[in-house]
């Protein structure tokens, strides 16, 4: 079954991705997230077929994986050998609500939230990410991080909503406050710093913003 989950073009999955660079693409932002990832517990957001936290894993971290397609949880549960994966209709169910509804206790629910969530490429994917991005504040513990990648000018059939760096960055900073900021082209991460001069430059195919974030005080 562990090479059963077919290449659509958009989800990554190991040993029949079509291309090498879109591989080394998406992998280059997991190998970012390890250095958050010593934490006790991770929570991959669209997870698809795991392979993301196989790596985040590697530390030792309690694995947590969610994703709207049941082929895809069902795959990343097996691939990982370990972990808890939910299949969750992020536009139609608030993610805290989903994990810790049926918890009563505020206290435990606290304790059950995650260090690090993590959540490549999924908020272009949805019409309205309001929901998405509230669940996920509500799942990250006071002092954890969220990291996520959002493509920049990029229509696609998969994608409902298509983003430019401003739009991106302000959807963001309604829930979040940006610890660390980077664009992304190709394998190479530079921080947005460097580049911040150039925003017309950055709108087009093949950018990525990609933030490391903590909840708004």
């Amino acid at each position: 079954m562990i090479n059963d989950l077919n290449f659509t073009g958009e989800r990554v999955v190991p040993n029949n991705t079509c291309h090498a660079q879109t591989m080394s693409e998406h992998l280059i932002r997991y190998a970012f997230a390890t250095k958050y990832a010593k934490v006790g517990k991770i929570l991959d957001v669209a997870c698809g077929s795991g392979y993301g936290l196989k790596v985040m894993g590697l530390l030792g971290a309690g694995k947590n994986g969610a994703d709207i397609d049941k082929e895809s949880v069902d795959y990343s549960r097996e691939f990982n050998d370990q972990g808890n994966f939910y299949q969750i209709d992020f536009e139609n169910q608030k993610l805290d609500k989903y994990l810790f509804g049926h918890l009563n206790d505020e206290e435990i629910i606290n304790g059950n939230k995650f260090e690090l969530i993590t959540s490549f490429e999924t908020i272009e994917h949805l019409d309205d990410p309001n929901l998405f991005l509230q669940g996920i504040q509500d799942c990250l513990k006071d002092d954890g991080k969220f990291i996520y990648s959002i493509p920049l000018a990029n229509p696609s059939k998969f994608h409902k909503v298509v983003y430019t760096f401003e739009s991106a960055y302000e959807l963001i900073t309604k829930y979040f406050e940006h610890e660390e900021l980077y664009i992304q082209e190709g394998i190479e991460l530079v921080n947005y710093e460097r580049v911040k001069g150039n925003l017309e430059g950055l709108n087009k195919r093949g950018i990525f913003i990609v933030g490391v974030c903590h909840k708004k005080k």
